[in-house]
């Protein structure tokens, strides 16, 4: 449809672009497609596939085990009250709790988040990205007074850009401290790698420096011949291109 590729959600009904996410075995037609993880969820729950391979299934492929969505009767499509946005912001509605990472004035510990209106973090907060991968990125928010420094770490999902909300997934302590580790390594391997750069260009010239005391030859056979020679190059003469007649 008008150059697009367009899906229809098992569970809601809700119109999508392709590909969405499609829940299947390794080999095999799919067992359904859907607008998004938590209709798949909803599915399943409902006997439309297998639960425990469903929540396996996501579990790889996004991180953590979402809600399930609501059910499709309470769709305005099935005679419910509900939208395609309010379906689609009940899906993005965090809840539960999220384990994170907090440092205070430099001192870490593990802490949990409890969800406030759908919510980990107030949507109207900077949250800066500090480190990121394909997969996922850790993201801080800062909070300072006059007696504390207070920095909370999250980690949320990468692997769902089309989403309207970022997926957030547990930080656990060791893990913060395996990325910690090699950050550290990797400044350790960036500040070497400057030194050595700084020691190998030190003496460096500019190019148009050196080409301030250069002769160039002129423009004729003869003087360019005398040039390679003076100066022990070697001149590579390209034979003659063969006649197409």
């Amino acid at each position: 449809m008008h150059g697009k590729s367009i899906g229809q959600c098992d569970w809601s009904g809700i119109m999508f672009l392709l590909p969405g996410v499609q829940l299947k075995y390794d080999v095999g037609t799919p067992l359904g497609m859907y607008c998004n993880w938590e209709s798949a969820m909803a599915h399943a729950a409902s006997g439309g596939a297998s639960q425990s391979f469903t929540e396996k299934y996501i579990t790889q492929k996004v991180g953590v085990l979402p809600n399930a969505a609501p059910h499709f009767c309470e769709m305005w499509t099935f005679g419910g009250w509900m939208s395609e946005s309010n379906y689609i912001d009940d899906c993005e509605t965090e809840r539960g709790e999220l384990d994170a990472v907090l440092s205070v004035n430099g001192v870490e510990e593990s802490i949990t988040l409890d969800s406030v209106d759908g919510s980990f973090f107030p949507r109207w907060r900077f949250l800066e990205v500090v480190y990121s991968n394909p997969d996922f990125e850790i993201v801080t928010l800062t909070e300072h007074n006059v007696d504390s420094f207070a920095i909370v770490m999250a980690k949320r999902s990468l692997l769902e850009p089309w989403r309207r909300e970022q997926r957030y997934l547990d930080l656990t302590m060791t893990e913060w401290k395996q990325l910690s580790e090699e950050k550290y390594k990797f400044c350790e391997l960036q500040e070497e790698l400057n030194k050595y750069d700084a020691l190998v260009s030190k003496d460096a010239v500019l190019p148009k420096s050196l080409m301030k005391g250069m002769k160039l030859p002129g423009k004729s056979g003869k003087a360019i011949a005398d040039y390679a020679r003076l100066h022990g190059g070697r001149w590579h003469v390209c034979a003659p291109a063969p006649s197409l007649v």
